[in-house]
């Protein structure tokens, strides 16, 4: 006779983290448990493991006998989330975001928080996370690796990029090679520290994690010779040559890096294309796949998006997993100074979306334009 399955619970934990439970079949005191579909894994009667509670999650429990049934376990999320909604984008020190944002995004970069080798100082994302706190407010925290301390440069292979940007001109730019061991390890040992300091922080909603790119949108400053020449550093790549596989294998190490050292808040992959490839988009993709494997969310991020090319970004989103159940998706909404059409047009578009986004990004500027209050007040009530 076959044992029954057990009967699986979830339980949610007063730092908002949730576990598996369930009801122990006599005599049996080890079980195998899947999360997600993760490789099984055994434990006793119950499992400290915990798992974020802002995303859904499926656990598969049997009893370690040959005849027993495995039981499933499904944990959905209270909608709406407090979470979700706009978030006033680059927010200047002296704004007020509108009421109807329920957070504000902040970017910070490296160099900015580890000028000293292992010598962190948070002091410029306490302050912002204390005015947000102030004003009721959650964050959505933006660190940028690509601008990287002068340590960082000097004991990893860096390049001088002489680039013209499409509508700000010329630019010289100062980047390690993000795809390298050095940089790379140096990346890592940053992200647990940050982790280690804002993990489970009430008052940070999301984690924007940048990986390779120069900022947290995947993009290099391009376009540049330099990052196909082997040429020495800086003015080519030596043997740190670019490609496609290099650059998709380093942004999943840095995913990985942020699934161990980001357990309990959500975390965001900005998604967006490299500028260095005519695959840009197949190893975009791969990527986003993988971090949405991780339970990430993922934001669509373009300066420019339209509402006319909305609609199939969208799609692309949704065919690739980013549901809510993966921890969703947002969108970062275009540049700031549009006109008030344009930003209807574009929400509307975002609200069209199936699965519509979680929360989206609206640029400053944008949210502090008075004409624009209406179509604003329309988004953060439709997420």
């Amino acid at each position: 006779m076959a044992i029954p399955p057990v009967a699986v619970t979830w339980h949610t934990n007063s730092d908002g983290s949730v576990t598996p439970t369930w009801t122990s079949e006599a005599p049996f005191d080890e079980y195998s448990v899947s999360v997600d579909g993760g490789a099984p894994f055994l434990t006793g009667a119950t499992t400290t493991q915990t798992w974020p509670g802002n995303v859904a999650h499926t656990a598969v429990v049997t009893p370690s006998a040959a005849d027993a049934t495995p039981a499933t376990g499904t944990f959905t999320p209270t909608a709406p989330s407090g979470n979700n909604g706009v978030y006033d984008y680059l927010v200047n020190a002296t704004s007020t975001p509108p009421a109807s944002c329920v957070g504000m995004s902040f970017v910070h970069t490296w160099k900015s928080v580890e000028a000293t080798e292992g010598v962190f100082d948070w002091s410029l994302i306490e302050a912002d996370l204390t005015r947000a706190a102030a004003l009721g407010k959650r964050a959505f925290l933006h660190l940028l690796w690509g601008y990287s301390p002068p340590w960082v440069e000097q004991q990893c292979p860096t390049v001088v990029v002489q680039w013209t940007a499409p509508f700000t001109g010329a630019h010289t730019t100062t980047i390690p090679i993000t795809w390298t061991a050095a940089y790379l390890s140096r990346v890592k040992t940053a992200i647990a520290a940050f982790g280690a300091k804002y993990d489970g922080d009430p008052r940070v909603a999301h984690i924007a994690m940048a990986l390779c790119g120069w900022q947290d949108d995947f993009q290099l400053p391009h376009p540049w010779a330099g990052w196909t020449s082997s040429a020495p550093p800086p003015n080519g790549c030596g043997p740190d040559v670019y490609t496609d596989a290099k650059l998709e294998a380093g942004c999943m190490q840095l995913i990985d890096a942020y699934a161990a050292a980001f357990v309990k808040t959500q975390k965001t992959m900005p998604y967006n294309t490299s500028g260095l490839s005519p695959n840009d988009w197949t190893v975009t993709n791969a990527v986003a796949q993988h971090a949405i494997s991780k339970k990430f969310g993922i934001i669509f991020q373009e300066n420019g998006l339209q509402a006319s090319t909305s609609a199939s970004k969208v799609a692309q989103l949704a065919a690739l997993g980013a549901s809510p159940g993966a921890g969703g998706y947002g969108w970062q909404q275009a540049a700031g100074g549009n006109s008030v059409a344009a930003m209807q047009a574009m929400f509307a578009a975002a609200l069209a979306g199936k699965p519509k986004p979680l929360f989206v990004e609206v640029y400053s500027n944008d949210c502090a334009n008075p004409q624009a209050a209406s179509a604003l007040a329309k988004l953060a009530a439709g997420l």
